[in-house]
């Protein structure tokens, strides 16, 4: 089988010639001394042309980098210009010192090397077969000249190449940061997200605003400005370089982009030139005043996804806008060359904002983590369902990137709004909810199902009621924090965000919000079961009143506050059953329990809100009566024993008269008295009111 033939390639056959070409600048030739100008000039430019081709085939011409094979050639065909006009000397420098550093070193700078290399190969063949000096004194003063002049005219390069260096940086940053995320092991690292977060914005700052003052380079400008879009369909300021004669009158603010500049440049297809104005002829809406501006360039950049014929359908799809003056006229000329510088300039800005969006989003993510995180951890330490509530809320507030406001409700008996934050929800705490309520709310009770928007609605219907009075709300979230029971969900409680720009509650943002509900949930059911419990704990089994073990805790309490000066005196009350054996062995003990719990809703119902009423112990019952002197205690106690007589207690058995003895005691402020003696006092007035006859009222005052 014969093998294919190859053929030589384009970079092969420049390769060749090149190597011709420095033999013959190097070594003498036949064809020394020879005026074969035309000659050498076609074969130059064939080698030159060569050299662009190569390259162009390599990267397409728009994007033309000319490489280091392009630079050796241009310089030995500079060589080959020497050999030519070593009679006219004065030129030679001119060609060296001014033409080809120029088109070199606005490339790269590391290239400097070159012309000196071509130039002391050429001056050293000459001397050696030739014994000509004319240029060896030439060598080292352009290699110093190569030097200076190619870090001049390079340091564009130089600077554009700094702020890609600063990029990619960025993008590693921001993919280390991602990686761990993902790692649980580097929640240590995690901890200083707030630090993350401020680096990250610091140097993409500084990143955008260098990269503003490359673009004033590169577009010979003498101001350079970056807009992006705001929430409210403008565009603000995001870096500026602006010329010390107008950078005062720089003002703040929202940018409309529906008029003005930057409608106009969308008109254009994304790209408005305007040369030769007058100044003031033209209204740029981020000056404060007219400024002397001549030429303006106005670019729509967009993500690398849309193509630029695209811009102008939404705002959504653009990133932002860069715009450029001068004070000169005809400062930008609409030509290839300023459409590529262009081109090249807003796609690296477009990476670059993609890179920042990348990192806001890591750090945003890394904070709201870590606030869920620390949410959960949080609840481990508290069973009251208002802590819970507090820790929800700010948990949302932090985890949300822009959301200004979150409120709680708490399914308890009725849903009631037990916390809330933020300006544009004050006002809401103790608001109850019902479930056929017209509201956003109300939905969500009846449906158990989230709720979620980000723009402005055309019919508003209330968020919580239809009497309430809150702040300027565009995007809202409202989570049901369910727990399965008896397999349904139960509602324990309703976790809303609410935020005044667009789009806050995004996909991530609600996903956040789901886990802090499920959290919720759980938290809020062992906090209801604690307080059952401890309810139960506290509270008569029979009676619902409190037990003798909070009875003796509460007396406790309210002493000690005598003592700090809360209080002036306090009295209990030993309240006890006529005859309460007979009820139980004519009736049956169920029905001396219905009398107990008659008994104890009326001694109940009868006292101040402040006071106690617990059963001391089988027919036995204790009140607490707080900040009453004797006078008013008798005549508190009286009303007892008088409604418990006035009216029999219904039973399954019918209604049953019922009469009960007290006695009562004293403790005011000053008084020395300790507890167990108050209890026995209003005890010994007791037993005294039971042997005068029962029914009746006996104070301790009366025994003294």
């Amino acid at each position: 089988m014969r093998a294919a033939v190859r053929w030589p390639q384009a970079g092969d056959v420049l390769r060749l010639l090149l190597f011709l070409l420095f033999a013959y600048l190097v070594f003498p030739t036949p064809l020394d001394g020879l005026d074969w100008l035309p000659l050498h000039l076609t074969a130059a430019g064939a080698i030159l042309i060569l050299a662009i081709a190569v390259d162009v085939s390599r990267s397409g011409f728009r994007s033309l980098k000319f490489s280091q094979t392009f630079y050796i050639t241009l310089y030995a065909a500079a060589g080959l210009a020497v050999k030519i006009g070593m009679d006219h000397v004065d030129f030679i420098p001119l060609i060296f010192f001014v033409v080809f550093p120029v088109t070199l070193f606005a490339r790269d700078f590391r290239y400097f090397w070159i012309p000196s290399a071509v130039l002391a190969g050429v001056a050293l063949g000459r001397f050696l077969f030739h014994s000509e000096t004319a240029l060896l004194s030439w060598t080292g003063l352009f290699f110093l000249f190569s030097l200076i002049l190619g870090r001049i005219m390079s340091r564009d390069a130089l600077r554009f190449d700094n702020l890609k260096e600063i990029h990619q940086r960025l993008l590693d940053d921001a993919r280390d940061m991602g990686w761990r995320i993902r790692d649980q092991d580097g929640l240590e690292v995690l901890s200083r997200r707030k630090q993350m977060e401020i680096s990250a914005a610091l140097e993409e700052d500084a990143l955008l605003q260098g990269f503003m003052r490359m673009g004033c380079y590169l577009m010979n400008a003498v101001s350079g400005i970056l807009l992006i879009p705001d929430e409210h369909k403008g565009y603000r300021i995001r870096a500026a370089t602006v010329s010390r004669l107008y950078s005062k009158s720089v003002k703040n603010g929202s940018v409309s982009g529906e008029k003005g500049i930057i409608h106009l440049a969308r008109e254009h297809g994304g790209l408005l030139i305007q040369s030769d104005l007058r100044p003031g002829a033209v209204t740029i809406p981020f000056y404060s005043e007219e400024v002397p501006v001549r030429s303006i360039l106005v670019r729509i950049v967009t993500s690398p996804s849309t193509g630029e014929e695209q811009a102008g359908d939404g705002d959504q799809r653009i990133q932002g806008v860069v715009y450029f003056d001068s004070t000169e006229p005809d400062a930008f000329e609409k030509n290839e060359a300023l459409i590529s510088r262009l081109d090249i300039f807003c796609e690296m800005l477009s990476q670059m904002m993609d890179t920042g969006s990348l990192l806001r989003r890591v750090t945003w993510d890394v904070r709201s983590k870590l606030a869920i995180a620390g949410y959960a951890e949080k609840l481990t330490r508290t069973l009251d369902p208002l802590m819970i509530a507090r820790e929800a809320v700010d948990t949302i507030i932090k985890g949300v990137p822009k959301c200004d406001g979150a409120v709680f409700l708490l399914n308890d008996e009725d849903v009631k709004v037990v916390y809330s934050e933020g300006k544009s929800v004050e006002g809401l705490e103790g608001t109850v909810i019902p479930g056929d309520m017209s509201s956003q709310i109300g939905l969500l009770i009846r449906n158990r199902s989230e709720i979620v928007f980000g723009r402005v609605r055309t019919k508003p219907a209330p968020f919580f009621h239809r009497k309430e009075s809150l702040g300027r709300i565009v995007s809202f979230a409202a989570i049901p924090s369910l727990t399965e029971k008896e397999g349904e969900d139960q509602l324990m409680a309703v976790l809303v965000g609410v935020s005044s720009n667009p789009d806050v509650f995004n996909a991530d943002a609600v996903k956040d919000l789901r886990v802090i509900a499920d959290i919720t949930a759980q938290a809020v059911d062992n906090a209801m079961a604690h307080r059952e419990v401890d309810r139960l704990s506290r509270l008569d089994g029979l009676t619902g009143l409190y037990n003798h073990r909070t009875f003796q805790w509460i007396l406790d309490q309210r002493i000690e506050r005598i003592g700090r000066d809360y209080g002036k005196s306090l009295a209990v009350i030993m309240v006890d059953v006529d005859f309460f054996k007979d009820i139980n062995d004519t009736y049956g003990h169920p029905v001396g329990d219905e009398v107990l719990r008659g008994l104890a809703d009326r001694l109940k119902d009868s006292v101040r809100d402040l006071d106690r009423v617990a059963r001391y112990g089988g027919e036995e019952f204790a009140v607490i009566l707080d900040n009453v002197d004797l006078k008013e205690a008798d005549k508190i106690a009286e009303k007892l024993r008088s409604v418990v007589e006035s009216s029999g207690i219904n039973t399954t058995s019918g209604p049953l008269s019922l009469t009960v003895s007290m006695g009562y005691a004293i403790l005011a402020k000053g008084d020395s008295t300790s507890k167990q003696e108050l209890l026995d006092r209003a005890d010994k007035a007791l037993y005294q009111a039971k042997k005068q006859g029962r029914n009746r009222v006996v104070g301790w005052d009366e025994l003294v």
